[in-house]
């Protein structure tokens, strides 16, 4: 969903979720700007968000 600070919107999309999502879902576990995460992924089944900040 998100690598080096850039979104991967196709990877959102498959999963139906969108950039604002992302970012909310940021928001949520304390990150409030996408260049300080380092990768970023969303499981497949509960749509939950890992955040690495390398």
């Amino acid at each position: 969903m998100l690598l080096e600070g850039k979104v991967q919107l196709h990877n959102l999309n498959l999963i139906q979720k969108d950039e604002q999502w992302l970012r909310r879902e940021l928001k949520a576990t304390g990150y409030f700007r996408l260049e300080d995460v380092f990768y970023a992924t969303v499981r497949d089944t509960d749509h939950s968000l890992k955040v690495d900040n390398g």
